[in-house]
């Protein structure tokens, strides 16, 4: 075969002494442990960087982390009060005219039909009294 052809870290002198048909056997077997160690090798890498995950890192919970891992503390709660800050813009509803509601014979709650004799108007909602679902019922 000669030194050309040689895969393994064998001085060229010993490699030529060795017949034909061995080289070709122990150049296969040598090629094959080399992929299975390339691929050991990348299972390894992928198990060190599991171990490496904790619930700051991952989606893991808390309890599984190791024992002496240490937790940032809490951040401190903000100086400011809950609701809208000062200088954000007010966002609110217009009120619809008591006479597009006022005049109607019956008034839809959670899609029912109820006719306004059970109904109580606050504003411009109308709001279904308790005895009403007995009626239905």
């Amino acid at each position: 075969m000669g030194a050309t052809n040689k895969p393994l870290p064998i001085p060229d002198e010993l490699w030529d002494k060795i017949p034909a048909d061995v080289q070709a056997a122990v150049a296969a077997a040598f090629l094959a442990m080399q992929q299975r160690i390339t691929e050991l090798e990348a299972r390894v890498r992928d198990l060190e960087a599991r171990l490496r995950l904790n619930s700051t890192n991952s989606s893991k919970p808390p309890s599984s982390d190791p024992v002496g891992m240490k937790r940032k503390p809490p951040a401190p709660p903000s100086k400011r009060k809950r609701g809208g800050q000062p200088g954000h813009r007010k966002a609110h509803r217009a009120l619809v005219s008591s006479a597009s509601v006022i005049g109607r014979d019956s008034a839809s709650v959670f899609g029912l039909i109820l006719p306004l004799s059970c109904s109580a108007h606050y504003q411009a909602f109308t709001v279904c009294l308790g005895h009403c679902w007995d009626q239905l019922m």
